[in-house]
């Protein structure tokens, strides 16, 4: 089925294959495909305790990022890049996805592709400057305290997709709707981080609204988790992250094998999974003592207000 071009399995097998079938995995699959449908959904969800995350299935295919193409796959939640026009019409998308979270699951989430909203190519080339920066320094310190949006790639091949993303980040501030910033590629993924950083320090002083994303089978995903949650520290927003395990394996290895160079996977899936269990604990131990010093500080002020 992977060496099938999209589309091939939904024109010859779904015809054939009975309707009770297909609607039982779609049912399972997918929540719905308007707000109206959407909604009786997520109120059993959330009477469960359980939160929702809106997802626009967007991105860009690897094989053909920075190519002209008349349509998008249908397979993968692929997006082949077509121009900045269908890129600011993926952005109207977007917005109404936020709004939907607003209407139907208010304490929920949208999420968002990164090269659904630019040319994938430059987001490339951006990314590798920005490695290409990090490998120029002599250690982490360096890296924390560089301002990579003093690069060329941050005008020059970031600047469309840095507008659209702070409109939607704008709009789920405004709405009090956390946004989502998914992961994707390791090729795009330096980039797509240091735009995710920049909506945080905007948007993040007064709630961890605007999250970004770390595959945890990336065997750098535990020291870019670790500098990130570091600089927000530092600058006193708050931090927000969504971690899984990885999405891409398959294709990584496979390009890594191709252009000779460490694959960027876990070798193992028990080294994912301690890995993953390693960002959690970060995570985990960061958000106690944040609330650990508001909990002192209020009763600090307790203290102050009755004389104690």
């Amino acid at each position: 089925v992977e060496r099938l071009k999209p589309g091939v399995v939904e024109k010859v097998a779904l015809p054939y294959a009975p309707k009770r079938l297909v609607r039982s995995f779609y049912n399972h699959f997918v929540a719905g495909e308007n707000e109206r449908e959407i909604a009786p959904v997520v109120a059993r969800l959330r009477k469960q305790g359980v939160r929702g995350i809106l997802d626009y299935a967007a991105e860009a295919k690897p094989s053909e990022a920075g190519r002209s193409l008349s349509r998008s796959s249908s397979l993968g939640r692929e997006y082949a890049y077509q121009s900045e026009r269908a890129c600011s019409m993926n952005t109207k998308v977007f917005l109404k996805a936020i709004d939907t979270v607003k209407s139907v699951t208010p304490q929920g989430f949208a999420a968002v592709k990164a090269t659904a909203l630019g040319d994938p190519a430059q987001l490339e080339r951006a990314s590798r400057d920005i490695a290409a920066a990090r490998r120029g320094m002599a250690d982490a310190a360096d890296a924390s305290s560089f301002d990579f949006r003093s690069l060329d790639c941050w005008e020059r091949d970031l600047k469309p997709i840095r507008k659209r993303l702070r409109l939607l980040a704008k709009r789920a501030f405004a709405l009090n709707v956390g946004l989502m910033v998914d992961a994707e590629h390791t090729f795009y993924q330096p980039a797509i981080d240091l735009l995710t950083v920049e909506l945080q320090r905007e948007f993040n002083w007064d709630a961890p609204l605007i999250l970004s994303t770390y595959q945890c089978y990336l065997k750098d995903s535990r020291a870019r988790l670790t500098e990130a949650m570091a600089l927000s520290q530092r600058e006193g927003w708050h931090f927000g992250t969504k971690l899984v395990r990885g999405a891409y394996m398959k294709l990584e290895r496979e390009r890594a094998q191709r252009m000779g160079y460490p694959s960027p996977i876990h070798d193992t899936y028990e080294d994912t999974s301690k890995n993953y269990d390693a960002c959690l604990d970060l995570v985990l131990q960061v958000r106690f003592r944040r609330e650990t010093s508001v909990e002192q500080e209020r009763a600090e002020r307790r203290n102050e207000m009755t004389g104690n």
